[in-house]
Order: structure tokens, then C-alpha cells, then sequence
């Protein structure tokens, strides 16, 4: 979760959860749970990730940056055996994994980032995992709201990421079931002028546990669903796309 959508619920949002546990999933067919590795979360927010990848892989050394990461989450992942910082300068590497989760879109150049943490950062063989929002035609006042200068095409995406000097070892989809919301909320918005009267962050979700619970296991077989059907060599949208990615040398 971003720092900027964080309140005092403590239900976490469904799509979080879920794109957490579908990155989880596909890193654990890459390593093995006792691998040694030093990891590192670029915009790590508020840290629930990172404590997901500590409890996976105990034996990692884990580092999480963030611009806006304050006292109270510094506090709470070093208590998990995580270090934090604010400016990436201030972490050395190299790492051996490198996550970006919906991260590139907030910048302006994401080029140079992708290429700084390729040059500056990862070790040989280094693994990227990055996610990002899918198909500019939905982007809308939501992105604007969550501060995003760009939705993605995914080989525009892909080229990016080549661009960087990684290898695309894998690519797919996410949320294919979110996509009719999101593209009736855009009509509405475009072509009726309709305007939501609240934009909602991740924190926003305040719906019970069941609820949650209930929507959670039905995006965790859509999310199934689309990787094997990318292993089976078709790409079928989804509301994100997610790539693997090695670094050349």
C-alpha cells in the first residue's frame, strides 16, 4: 500500500492481498524458500510485502525504500529484520531481487529509474519482478487521484523493460475480472460526465471479513486462471500486466 492511501482500517484490500500472494507464488517456482537472498523493494510503502517475503524467505536480507516511508513503519520492519530507507543512495548493492509493484507509473521517467537499478543495483543474474496498470485507454481520474503519469500497452511495457538491459524470462496478466468496472467507470466518466464522489486508495476498503475473504478467493482464480493460460502461450487482458526479468550480465 502506497503511504499516501494509508488509514487506521485493518482490513487490507483485496487487490493487494491477492497481488501479493500471485508475486509470491510465481517467485517461489524461481527460488527456493532457504535461498540466501538479498532483496529489495523499491517503493515498498508501508512494508506488508516485504513482511510476506521475510515469513517465505527467512534467511533473506531484505531492504525496503520508500520517499515517504516515516518513524512508526521504519520501527515496525525493523522489528521484522527489515532495513528502510528514503533515498535509494543511502542502500548498496548488489541484490538478487528487485521488486517494483506498481511503482514505474508514478514517475515521470521511468527509464532512468529502471536503469539506474540495473546499473547500480543488481548483481548478475539479478531477478526483476514489476507490475504496472494495464491499457492507457482506462486511464482516468482514479490515476490522476493515485498519481499516475501512465497506464500500460504491454509491449510497450516489455520494450521498457529490454531497454533496461534485462532478459524477459516471463510475462502476464492480472485482474482480468476488473476490467469491465473499470472501463464502465471510464465511459461514464467520459461520456456522462459522471464523476465518482470519492476516489478510494487501498486503505479505503472497509468492507468486513467475510466479504473480503469472499472477493479475495475469487480474484485468486481469476489470477490463477490468466497464468495458466499464459503458459499456454495466450495473453488475455487484465486490469495489470507483470513481467520476470533478468538482468543480462
Amino acid at each position: 500500500m502506497d503511504l499516501c492511501e494509508r488509514t487506521s482500517n485493518t482490513i487490507r484490500h483485496p487487490w493487494e492481498t491477492t497481488r501479493a500472494r500471485m508475486i509470491l507464488k510465481l517467485l517461489a517456482r524461481e527460488v527456493p524458500d532457504e535461498t540466501p537472498l538479498r532483496v529489495l523493494d523499491v517503493g515498498c510503502g508501508d512494508g506488508y510485502f516485504l513482511k510476506l517475503v521475510k515469513e517465505k524467505f527467512p534467511r533473506a536480507s531484505i531492504d525496503g525504500v520508500d520517499l515517504n516511508i516515516d518513524t512508526a513503519v521504519k520501527e515496525d520492519l525493523s522489528r521484522h529484520g527489515i532495513g528502510t530507507a528514503r533515498d535509494i543512495r543511502d542502500l548498496k548493492g548488489p541484490y538478487d531481487v528487485i521488486f517494483l509493484l506498481d511503482v514505474i507509473e508514478h514517475l515521470n521517467d521511468d527509464a532512468s529509474l529502471l536503469e539506474q537499478l540495473v546499473k547500480g543495483y543488481a548483481g548478475k543474474g539479478c531477478l526483476f519482478i514489476i507490475t504496472v496498470p494495464a491499457h492507457p485507454a482506462l486511464f482516468s481520474s482514479q490515476d490522476r487521484f493515485l498519481r499516475h503519469y501512465r497506464r500500460y500497452q504491454r509491449h510497450t511495457f516489455l520494450r521498457l523493460v529490454r531497454n533496461a538491459g534485462l532478459n524477459i524470462d516471463q510475462d502476464g496478466t492480472m485482474f482480468a475480472s476488473l476490467l469491465f468496472p473499470r472501463l464502465a467507470s471510464c465511459l461514464a466518466e467520459k461520456f456522462l460526465r459522471l464523476q465518482p464522489r470519492q476516489h478510494a486508495g487501498l486503505g479505503q476498503w472497509r468492507h468486513g471479513a467475510f466479504l473480503t475473504m469472499m472477493v479475495e478467493a475469487l480474484l485468486d482464480v481469476d489470477n490463477n486462471f490468466l497464468f495458466i493460460v499464459r503458459r499456454m502461450g495466450l495473453a488475455l487482458p487484465g486490469l495489470s500486466l507483470w513481467a520476470f526479468a533478468r538482468k543480462n550480465t
